[in-house]
């Protein structure tokens, strides 16, 4: 199990390389890494005959929304196109360091329940458990959800489907 949520997958579709950019460059805006408001693309970020990392545009701010790496390879008429998902940086360690802080938090309750009794450290205990759980939940729902739609954009503009098996997310 990965720590931090990701999405990888394998697409093939009868494109080559040189049509997949141009499918992906006519949806991008190439100009800067302007995340949401209004625009003409659908996604934000780089393009180029061998893969591209793009995000998706959003007409609201959303911290989880994902990072979107792909690498084409094209062998005769298909090309194969790897695709990775990740959180932006600033998200990931926003909940490693949360993380990092309620743990710390666990293991003073537990401390405490030792030292002090066990209704000494229950209130800490339970607090810290709560939001390890919630955090979590959270960056799980919050990744997951805009990564699936984007996904399934990227299927369409493409043409692609999915390898069997080829679809990893933790």
């Amino acid at each position: 199990m990965k720590f931090l949520p990701s999405l990888n997958c394998v697409l093939q579709c009868s494109r080559t390389s040189e049509e997949i950019r141009r499918m992906l460059e006519l949806v991008t805006v190439q100009q800067n890494k302007t995340f949401f408001g209004a625009g003409d693309g659908e996604f934000t970020g780089t393009v180029s005959d061998s893969g591209f990392e793009i995000m998706p545009r959003l007409s609201y701010i959303d911290s989880f929304v994902p990072v979107i790496r792909g690498w084409m390879e094209t062998s005769g008429d298909r090309s194969r196109i790897r695709i990775e998902m990740k959180m932006v940086p600033f998200a990931s360690v926003f909940y490693v360091v949360w993380s990092g802080a309620t743990v710390l938090c666990l293991l003073c309750g537990a401390l405490s329940a030792f030292a002090g009794g066990t209704a000494s450290g229950l209130p800490l205990l339970f607090h810290s458990v709560f939001m390890l759980i919630m955090g979590w939940i959270f960056i799980k729902v919050g990744f997951y959800g805009p990564a699936e739609k984007s996904l399934k954009r990227i299927k369409e503009l493409l043409g692609g489907t999915e390898q069997e098996g080829s679809q990893d997310g933790s």
